[in-house]
């Protein structure tokens, strides 16, 4: 089996139906049949490309095996920008060090997470704080009811006598 992607070889997308994948081979095989009758190899890997998409249970195994190497390498390049901690290795006076533009935009991610979690744990102890003295002003008595039952107090004390 090819290295290639047989959706490459013939020129079409992953979703094609078999009429489309039919149609691609027959016109790769006019429009080069020159270059294949002296690219041996090239025939090979086009006949290889055709015969495994256009039979459904050879096409379904191809798929399934394409996925699986595509998930293999997102992983290894998701691996491949995993950075130690910036803080560590921040050089106040040494020059700045200009990262890959996709090792840098995880970086500012992961710092971006950080930040968030930070603000979240702020906002979350705040409302705590505010929740806690809204209730403890609740509980306590009213200043004005306070004035009013020691007025009552006096008052009643003023009729007894």
């Amino acid at each position: 089996m090819s290295e290639r992607d047989y959706y490459d070889v013939l020129g079409i997308a992953p979703d094609a139906n078999y009429e489309a994948v039919d149609a691609a081979y027959w016109s790769q095989v006019r429009e080069s049949r020159d270059k294949l009758a002296l690219d041996p190899e090239a025939l090979i890997t086009l006949n290889d490309a055709y015969e495994v998409l256009r039979t459904p249970s050879r096409r379904e195994k191809y798929d399934a095996s394409r996925v699986a190497a595509e998930s293999a390498a997102a992983a290894q390049s998701a691996a491949s920008l995993a950075l130690p901690n910036p803080v560590h290795e921040a050089r106040p006076n040494g020059p700045k060090v200009r990262l890959p533009w996709g090792r840098q935009a995880a970086q500012e991610q992961a710092a971006a997470a950080i930040i968030v979690g930070r603000l979240e744990r702020e906002v979350q102890s705040e409302r705590e704080r505010m929740r806690a003295d809204l209730e403890a002003e609740l509980s306590a008595p009213d200043e004005a009811d306070a004035t009013r039952s020691r007025l009552m107090r006096v008052f009643g004390h003023l009729q007894q006598s």
